[in-house]
Order: structure tokens, then C-alpha cells, then sequence
């Protein structure tokens, strides 16, 4: 079986636009352009992980799903620079969460999108796969990327034993590679501070020397990187930033984060949790209130420890002219 997916003119000049203006994903964060690497699926399909469910692609041989607290932030570059269709749209997803366990991407998105989102959740490996006629899962695909540097198009191609599945070609950003224990980046963060990037913005952090911000589109977007209350919590947490964002262009990230029936201990790694995640991926802007300059580049470096067998840390160090801004402990045993 092969699909293959054309992105229409408009919309692969509103991706470009966004991906070259808005997104500004750093080059510095070893994106590869072209290669093909194997992917490993979801193992598990529990009631525990698929409480609520989304179909992402099913035919008589194949169904492939995620859970809704992953689908939820699958969406990026989606809607170009289209804030209410974005907002519109989640909030309807949302709004069936809260009633449904089984959602289908399709009822959110035309052909194109369906695809897109599709093929974002294979190539991430956060989807399971499930052959209907060998009534068994598929492990793995193969993915095969390449990128035009210049202009940032380029194509995704996904194999199942060697047999062209689904295909491609939009504004692909490229495929990153995983970090390992003890390695240092440069990270290119967001230069641009304008109007078509920040018509909603998210400040995700402030102090008397920095401000760091994120547009809402990509705060909306990596939700699903940084919800640790369940998927009722996450819902609840989606519907107030949707409706605040339909009406504000100007948001808040901590008081999303805060609970208080936590220590204020519990609340700041919650909401420092969620600012390392924008910095590894450099979509945040940060201003440097002191100098009144933009901080283009920083440094990110993974760090772990371990003194004995099964027992160790390890997680983020977030270093701007060199000096130590963040650290977090992303895991310990």
C-alpha cells in the first residue's frame, strides 16, 4: 500500500512562511537533512495508556492510534499563522475529550493534515500499530527523510517490511537526533520579536534580567510534553489557556502550572519543567533586559550520574553566556 501526500500550493507557502518566520527551528540542534532511520513503535495497548484514544489512520489491513494527551500536541504548523482556526479547532478536540474515548483525526482535519499529523506521529515513533490481517502490532517503520536547506521543503517517506506506506513532501523541518549522557549543544533560539510571531504570546519566564517568551501556537503545541496530572487534568488545563487565549494576547505560563494545593517547591519545578522544554528546542525568545539584547544562542548540556549500579541522575543544564541559568533532574533511580 502506498500513500502519497501533496501539500497544496497555498499551504506549503503559509508552512514555509511559518516554519522560516514563526517557527525558526534552530539549525544548531543537529538536524540531519536527509537520511533513513528505524523507528520503534508503542508496545502497549492498555486501558492505562488508551483511556481515551485517537484514530489516527485505519483501513481493513491497518489501525494506527495514539492517546488524546499525545494527538493534543501533534498539531503545530498545522494553520500557518491562522490563530482562531488553531484555537477553534483544539477547542473543539478538547471538547470531545472531555465526553469521548475515541476520537478520529480525520473529523478535525482535511486529507493533507490527516497525513501531516500522521506522519508526525510515526516518524516520533508515539503512535501504536496494529496489523489487522497478521493480527499482530508492527514494531517498527522505516523512516527516510530529506530537506533542501535553502528553502526547507522536503519529503518523509515510511516503510513497513520494506513496502512505501506513506509519503510526503511539505515544509519538513528534519529529523533530530537523540541526545546522549554528557553531551553539550549550541542551541539557536527564536531572533525575531514581531508582531506576525508574537500576535499571542506565553511568557514563560521573568525576572530583572530576562524576559522569555513563546507564541502561543507553540505552547498550545508541546502541551503534551509537560502535563503530569492525568488527561482529565490536561483537558481542564487546555480548555482555561484555549479560552484565555481566544480573548488575550498576552498570557502567562506559571498560573496554568500552579496548584495550590501543592508546596510552592512542587509549583516551580513543575513550571521549570515546563520553560526547559522550550529551551532545549530553542522556541522561546529571551530578552536580556540588562544589555537590551536579544540572546541568540545557548547552551544545553545532558548530565548524568551514576555511582552504582541502578542507582543514579540525570537530566538538563541550560547555560547562557556561559553561565548556568536552569537545571533540572529529568530522571533518578
Amino acid at each position: 500500500m502506498k500513500r502519497l501526500v501533496l501539500m497544496n500550493i497555498p499551504a506549503l507557502i503559509c508552512g514555509l512562511v511559518f516554519t522560516l518566520i514563526g517557527c525558526e527551528k534552530n539549525e544548531n540542534l543537529e538536524i540531519e537533512d536527509s537520511g533513513k532511520v528505524t523507528v520503534s513503535l508503542m508496545e502497549r495497548d492498555d486501558f492505562a495508556i488508551f483511556e481515551k484514544t485517537v484514530i489516527l489512520f485505519e483501513t481493513e489491513n491497518y489501525l494506527i492510534k495514539t492517546p488524546l494527551y499525545q494527538f493534543l500536541g501533534g498539531m503545530n504548523n498545522l494553520f500557518g499563522l491562522d490563530y482562531d482556526k488553531f484555537l477553534s479547532i483544539l477547542k473543539k478536540i478538547v471538547s470531545d475529550g472531555r465526553t469521548n474515548n475515541l476520537l478520529y483525526s480525520s473529523s478535525y482535519f482535511d486529507t493533507y493534515q490527516t497525513d501531516y499529523v500522521l506522519a508526525n506521529f510515526l516518524e516520533n515513533g508515539l503512535c501504536y500499530f496494529y496489523d489487522k490481517k497478521n493480527e499482530r502490532r508492527v514494531e517498527q517503520v522505516v523512516f527516510e527523510f530529506w530537506r533542501e536547506t535553502a528553502s526547507m521543503a522536503g519529503w518523509r517517506k515510511f516503510y513497513i517490511n520494506n513496502v512505501l506506506f506513506l509519503e510526503t513532501v511539505d515544509a519538513y523541518i528534519g529529523y533530530k537526533k537523540k541526545k546522549e549522557d554528557g553531551e553539550k549543544i549550541t542551541v539557536s533560539l527564536m531572533e525575531r520579536d514581531d508582531y506576525v510571531v508574537f500576535e499571542k504570546k506565553v511568557i514563560l519566564y521573568e525576572d530583572e534580567n530576562y524576559l522569555i517568551k513563546t507564541p502561543l501556537s507553540y505552547f498550545l503545541s508541546e502541551s503534551h510534553s509537560f502535563f503530569y496530572m492525568g488527561i482529565d487534568g490536561q483537558l481542564s488545563t487546555l480548555e482555561k489557556i484555549i479560552s484565555d487565549g481566544q480573548t488575550n494576547d498576552f498570557l502567562y505560563s506559571s498560573p496554568y502550572f500552579t496548584n495550590p494545593n501543592h508546596r510552592d517547591h512542587v509549583n516551580a519545578e513543575r513550571i521549570k519543567f515546563v520553560l526547559a522544554e522550550f529551551l532545549e528546542y530553542g522556541q522561546c525568545h529571551i530578552y536580556d533586559k540588562k544589555t537590551g539584547k536579544n540572546i541568540t544562542k545557548i547552551v544545553v548540556e545532558y548530565w548524568a550520574d551514576n555511582p552504582a549500579p541502578l542507582a543514579g541522575a540525570g537530566g538538563r543544564r541550560f547555560y547562557i553566556n556561559n553561565v548556568l541559568f536552569l537545571e533540572t533532574m529529568d530522571w533518578i533511580s
